[in-house]
């Protein structure tokens, strides 16, 4: 079978990141279960073919948004482990890449949306749960990394101080979406309490 020509498939995939896009805003504005793919095609300014072209099902795009979602997060942490040297420098960077998760396009709300879908539906369930296995290694790399480097005490088991560190993230992103919040997370302010936590677990083992 030929494949459609360059042009054609350039157009293909700016059609599906705009659907993606307008889900992205159709989902935290109104919430996945009172969201329909009308109010996802007329967001984007496509048409049902469009949608059915890419996606099967709405189910099918709030899986592919937590996957884009979830890669991104993971991706701004793997790059920081890959690096010969790891410095302080290096370390806040890679925190505030992990807590700037529901930041920018991934708001606090839709992040929820995306937690609450995963009780209800398998498939988003089973993304979420590889999501966060994926950020559980790169998070705990970069823990042995700053250890390694002499920029994080080792108190604590890697995976536990991994977990806290999700944990962390997780907490903003809930606090975030409280009435009267700034309805962001303050990656600023999460990144130096992080980087206190990492510095001190020493500390608060000895006095556990």
């Amino acid at each position: 079978m030929a494949k459609p020509p360059p042009a054609k498939q350039a157009r293909a995939r700016r059609t599906r990141a705009e659907l993606l896009q307008a889900a992205r805003r159709v989902f935290t504005k109104s919430g996945y279960a009172s969201s329909t793919v009308d109010d996802i095609t007329s967001e984007a300014g496509v048409s049902k073919g469009a949608f059915y072209f890419h996606f099967d099902t709405k189910d099918d795009i709030l899986v592919a948004l937590v996957q884009d979602w979830a890669n991104e997060v993971a991706e701004g942490v793997r790059e920081l482990t890959t690096t010969a040297e790891l410095e302080k420098v290096g370390l806040r960077s890679a925190l505030q890449k992990l807590f700037s998760a529901g930041n920018s396009a991934w708001q606090p709300r839709l992040v929820l949306e995306f937690l609450a879908q995963a009780e209800q539906n398998d498939r988003v369930g089973e993304a979420m749960v590889t999501a966060q296995a994926a950020w559980l290694s790169s998070t705990a790399k970069l823990v042995s990394k700053a250890r390694r480097a002499g920029i994080a005490n080792d108190a604590l088991s890697r995976d536990a101080t991994a977990s806290a560190l999700l944990a962390m993230r997780d907490g903003l992103l809930m606090q975030a979406c409280l009435p009267g919040s700034g309805r962001e997370i303050d990656v600023r302010a999460a990144t130096k309490a992080a980087l206190a936590f990492l510095q001190s677990t020493r500390t608060l083992s000895r006095a556990g």
